[in-house]
């Protein structure tokens, strides 16, 4: 019988839920768990386990507690406090329990949880410390859990040539979960004419208010093929570029995470951290800084993600064996064709009406087209178009997604699509063009913010008029990708819709 567990601290929450960083390590560890014979019962994605519904009743169905760290646990915060109490109430119902890929810094109070692990595993030395000092003694540590490889990788381009000036266009700034050092960043690619991507909803909504005419667009793996360097505050950003080989210069952020990172690669901090005043100086000066860095420690960063996956197999083993669990039930990785994410895809149009299939959408249309009555309501070239492209939905293919017969849906569908119970195992993604979003009214907004917050994600089909429109505006906060589609042929519609879903979806390493 496999070791039934319960996963607390699922960061695919709120406005984390594309946050790439917090979606590929959650895949990243429920990977590792069926591959060592756990069976995850349910991941809570609440930051206050102690008050989800049905916390108790979880307890009874499983063996064991798995609570993901990630960079919750430092300086007492609430959601370190929340941790260390359901933590301790796992204990005393009688659950083994570990912590894993967490930092650590600055607890007095959460301190409290340590003692009652039976495995504790900090993402760097510096927590690991930390831990240690607070009484784990027997602390853990691996890197983080989004380097993890889980056999099959996205495609990213080969890396940096040492020794080629870029131009000041080859850095991409990313922001940061620090308000002001966000600003900053977002003021330096302003200036510069610099691309600039977020990693947290509110932070899209933040920039939104200050910037108006900026919509912003969230990181994905994808960015690392258009860029040669990363600017960036965030932990998760400087991970993916050791991860596949870019050069990067980072900003201090909350917590000792981007130092901590740094030290256990054994990478000085003056040649990658930014120094106070950094945004004074041009873009070139920082992308020859940050090349010639890269080109000194080439040897030592690639020795580093190499081993990294070796090194969190190893802790993940002897978890397991802490947890009650065989350490040798080691499944072999599945092929390819057995880990496809399942996708379900709906197209939003104007001409639609409820929810269907888009078979059912298909053959109604066509019914109607011998029908004088109907095609004088309504603009052939629009209805002709909305079908083109549920036929082109309904034939998508990609070689790491198992696409599952497309919806179809009109203004008043979506609401329909919002309280479809939604399917273990299946992503769903609204895809609409953005000249038919102000059917919505002033409504879009709020419709499509309803539609992320029941798990939908959005691809909007553009172009440059699009964008400059209201309606446009309302919905950009909420975008997981978006697509530019002038001039664009039937075929390779179809192939940039289905790269589009596979490198913004999330889902990036499973």
């Amino acid at each position: 019988m496999p070791l039934r567990v319960l996963v607390l601290n699922d960061t695919r929450r709120g406005s984390f839920n594309r946050h790439l960083g917090c979606n590929v390590v959650m895949e990243n560890l429920l990977h590792l768990c069926a591959a060592h014979g756990l069976e995850v019962v349910r991941t809570l994605t609440t930051a206050e386990p102690l008050a989800a519904a049905g916390f108790d009743e979880s307890l009874k169905q499983v063996d064991a507690v798995i609570v993901n760290g990630e960079g919750t646990m430092h300086h007492d915060s609430r959601g370190a406090l929340a941790l260390s109490a359901a933590i301790l109430h796992t204990k005393r119902a009688g659950r083994t329990t570990a912590l894993l890929n967490a930092v650590w810094q600055d607890n007095r109070q959460a301190n409290a949880c340590l003692g009652a692990l039976d495995f504790v595993c900090a993402r760097d030395l510096l927590s690991q410390g930390a831990m240690r000092a607070a009484g784990a003694t027997h602390a853990h540590a691996a890197p983080d859990l989004s380097l993890y490889r889980a056999g099959a990788e996205p495609t990213v381009k080969p890396s940096f040539q040492a020794g080629v000036t870029a131009p000041a266009a080859a850095a991409l700034v990313i922001d940061s979960v620090d308000d002001a050092e966000a600003l900053r960043l977002r003021q330096f690619s302003a200036t510069h004419g610099l691309p600039f991507r977020v990693m947290q909803a509110w932070a899209v909504r933040e920039a939104d208010e200050r910037h108006p005419l900026a919509h912003e667009r969230f990181f994905s793996l994808e960015d690392l093929n258009t860029s040669r360097v990363l600017i960036t505050g965030r932990f998760h950003a400087i991970c993916f570029a050791i991860k596949y080989g870019r050069p990067f210069l980072a900003v201090p952020s909350n917590t000792h995470k981007m130092e901590a990172l740094l030290h256990d690669i054994g990478l000085p901090a003056e040649d990658f951290l930014l120094p106070s005043g950094w945004e004074r100086r041009p873009p070139s000066f920082w992308i020859d800084h940050a090349a010639a860095a890269w080109s000194r420690h080439t040897d030592r960063i690639g020795d580093f993600a190499a081993g990294a996956s070796r090194t969190i197999e190893q802790a993940f083993r002897e978890m397991v064996q802490r947890l009650g669990g065989d350490p040798r039930v080691v499944q072999s990785t599945p092929p390819l064709e057995a880990r496809r994410r399942k996708v379900r895809a709906c197209v939003f149009s104007r001409w639609a009406g409820p929810l269907e299939t888009t078979a059912m959408f298909l053959t109604r249309v066509a019914g109607t087209d011998s029908t004088p009555e109907s095609t004088s309501r309504e603009p052939r070239p629009g209805r002709d178009s909305s079908q083109k492209l549920a036929r082109c939905v309904a034939r998508l293919e990609h070689e790491a997604i198992e696409f599952l017969p497309s919806h179809t849906c009109g203004p008043v569908g979506l609401i329909d699509l919002a309280r479809l119970p939604m399917v273990p195992g299946e992503q769903r993604w609204l895809i609409s063009p953005a000249e038919h979003i102000p059917a919505l009214g002033a409504h879009a907004g709020k419709v499509f913010g309803l539609l992320v917050r029941v798990g939908v994600k959005h691809l909007v089909l553009v172009d440059d008029e699009d964008q400059r429109r209201p309606a446009f505006g309302e919905i950009a906060p909420h975008l997981d990708a978006q697509l530019e589609v002038r001039g664009m042929t039937d075929a390779a519609l179809g192939t940039r819709l289905a790269d589009a879903i596979a490198t913004e979806g999330g889902v990036l390493s499973a």
